[in-house]
């Protein structure tokens, strides 16, 4: 009761009024940035998503944004990709789907194969560069990627998809909504099924997913159910070739022949509540189910796992006051079982459970004049234990508690209406993987890997006009015990880390976009420094990354689209030697889309990925450099109402 006679002395301090918005179907967003929060970040809707070329994962849809550099493995963008941001990888980027990790639990990856066609289903995505807000599960380390699903329409709505293009890609999809009808009930389903030959040898695809709504709105009440299945059998992919085998046959791949088969189901119960005009609370139960083998004939390699989450929060919120407070509860079981024929080779077992409480508030009293000041505090309590021999032969018996205290500071100073000035700071901390901690069994005897530790600092500017904007962010990531990647990969293909004394990540992102109506401009590059001290440049982390695209208007119902991304120097060991660099890159795409107008919503789209044929490879590691496609198209037909 304490707690909230203090929100109402805050906010009639604050401002009399009251926000009355009604209830709508966001099931989550209080773990994103407001227009205001001091963070980085970019949100982007739906149509934007479902622009770029349909046989796209999600990494490869987002690749334009400011510091991120994305790339499959197989040579297309179903199957394995991999997403960096200011290089930062996949396993310190925290991903979450209404508010809920898909981060495996203990390997602390995003299996992109195993969601496919994810952007069909989702209503925007905000990725937040550095430390961002509080979100659940492994801590954001870097980059934090926030994907909300579609809501339910106003009205019935559907459509259908078929794609078709390079290397015999092929995608299909078909969706269909109810709309909310007067009784405030919905429905919503969509299945995609997409297949390739990959561009290397044996990085085939076949992969398809699901997705269902069905909720019921009120005045003060949504009760909705998610379920989202992807289903994945593809090539496996993630040894790369020689430079003599690059220059011989770029398309060689040495796993050839061997498959990765992986089935996963998110079961999702949600249920938002509104108390008052200012208060309202969101609870949601996950069950995450799966089930799948990598095989290397004739040996097998199974996971089964189980996830269960519990997250409620409640919300009050203001004019001038917006504040949020919850619990985040997991429990996750792992069996990691080696057969060959009838033999049991190893079985391992992994448990994992997390206990996370927040707590965070935005302040903008009347008085600050546009201003306000940021506060975000989260504490993070989890066991991780492993028992039995794994797939290298030794006993894996693993048994540690870590506790972390991740504070968030800042404040958002208005210039005037459309100039604003952020600055924060932040503390963080990341337990070790599975993986991580298999290698240092295998190096050293025993786990002395630690936890790392990051203070993230962030000043930036954004300015916001009629037809143009543009922003500015300076940060400086300041690592402690730093789990860096060392180059080396383990028999599953997970990068091997070890823990750096001191490293940092510093530089500048600047962005722009001028936007005419009848064509738009856009881009954005990143200059940073990113070094191990005594070492030399990071892994994986290119000091320069930029974009720049062209979008015209080419008659009322016709758009063209013409991109650059570039990619400077990177190096797949730390220390930046020579013997291992990947050249800088710069690729173009092109699109052109006819809209029908005697068969209104019916279109048809062009795409040309990697335009005037650059011959080049965007990743490598100890088994060799990984080849990107030459210039390749594809064509999509497409129809909604």
């Amino acid at each position: 009761m304490n707690v909230f006679i203090v929100l109402a002395l805050l906010s009639a301090l604050s401002d009399p009024s009251e926000v009355t918005d009604r209830i709508d179907s966001t099931v989550v967003v209080a773990s994103r940035a407001g227009r205001d929060t001091p963070i980085p970040n970019v949100t982007i809707d739906k149509e934007e998503l479902r622009l770029p070329n349909p046989s796209y994962s999600l990494p490869l849809s987002i690749s334009g944004l400011p510091s991120v550099v994305s790339a499959g493995e197989g040579g297309t963008g179903i199957g394995y990709t991999s997403l960096r941001i200011r290089g930062v990888p996949g396993s310190q980027t925290i991903v979450s789907l209404n508010g809920i990790a898909l981060n495996d639990a203990e390997d602390q990856e995003v299996f992109w194969a195993n969601i496919p066609s994810l952007s069909n289903y989702l209503g925007s995505v905000q990725v937040q560069r550095g430390l961002g807000t509080t979100v659940s599960g492994p801590g954001a380390f870097g980059a934090a990627v926030n994907m909300l699903t579609d809501s339910a329409t106003d009205r019935p709505s559907g459509g259908a998809s078929l794609s078709y293009g390079a290397f015999h890609t092929f995608t299909s999809s078909v969706r269909a909504s109810t709309g909310v009808l007067k009784c405030g009930f919905y429905a919503d389903a969509a299945f995609s099924y997409n297949s390739t030959d990959g561009y290397r040898y044996g990085a085939f695809g076949n992969v398809y997913s699901v997705f269902a709504n069905l909720g019921w709105k009120g005045a003060r009440d949504e009760v909705r159910a998610t379920f989202l299945h992807g289903n994945q059998r593809t090539g496996i992919t993630w040894e790369g070739i020689s430079q003599e085998q690059y220059e011989r046959d770029r398309r060689f791949n040495p796993a050839e022949g061997n498959t990765d088969n992986y089935r996963q189901s998110h079961f999702q119960l949600n249920w938002k509540h509104r108390f008052l005009p200012s208060l309202d609370s969101d609870v949601t139960l996950n069950y995450t189910d799966g089930y799948g083998y990598y095989e290397y004939s004739p040996r097998r390699d199974i996971q089964d796992n189980g996830l269960w989450v519990l997250r409620a929060e409640l919300k009050y919120k203001t004019r001038a006051l917006s504040m949020s407070g919850g619990v985040y509860l997991s429990s996750y079981e792992g069996d990691h079982i080696g057969r060959s024929g009838e033999s049991e080779l190893y079985s391992n077992k992994g448990a994992k459970r997390e206990a996370d409480a927040w707590v965070r508030a935005e302040w903008a009293p009347w008085y600050f004049r546009g201003s306000s000041l940021y506060a975000d505090l989260q504490y993070r309590g989890l066991v991780h234990r492993m028992n039995g021999p794994d797939e290298y032969g030794q006993v894996l018996a693993y048994d540690r508690t870590n506790s972390f205290f991740n504070p968030r500071v800042g404040a958002n100073v208005k210039l005037s209406a459309k100039n604003n000035l952020f600055v924060s700071a932040a503390l963080g901390h990341r337990e070790p993987s599975r993986s991580d901690i298999q290698s240092s069994l295998l190096a050293a005897g025993s786990s002395g890997l630690k936890p790392e530790k990051m203070l993230d600092f962030e000043l930036g500017h954004r300015f916001e006009g009629y037809i143009w904007k543009a922003s500015a962010t300076v940060f400086a990531m300041e690592y402690f015990d730093m789990l860096v990647e060392t180059g080396y990969v383990d028999m599953g293909g997970y990068a091997i880390k070890r823990n750096v004394d001191n490293a940092f990540r510093r530089g500048v992102e600047l962005a722009g976009e001028l936007d005419c109506r009848l064509f738009k401009i856009e881009g954005n590059i990143s200059l940073s420094s990113n070094k191990i001290r005594d070492v030399g440049d990071i892994i994986m982390s290119p000091a320069v990354v930029g974009m720049l695209r062209w979008t015209q208007l080419l008659w009322t119902n016709g758009k063209l689209s013409l991109g650059g991304k570039l990619v400077g120097d990177q190096y797949w060991q730390n220390g930046g030697s020579s013997d291992c660099r990947i050249p800088a890159y710069c690729v173009f795409d092109f699109m052109l889309r006819h809209d029908f107008i005697f068969v209104p919503g019916l279109s048809a789209a062009l795409y040309v990925d990697n335009l005037f044929n650059h011959r080049y490879y965007a990743y490598a590691n100890m088994t060799g450099v990984f080849a990107q496609p030459p210039i390749n198209c594809m064509f999509r037909l497409e129809y909604s109402f």
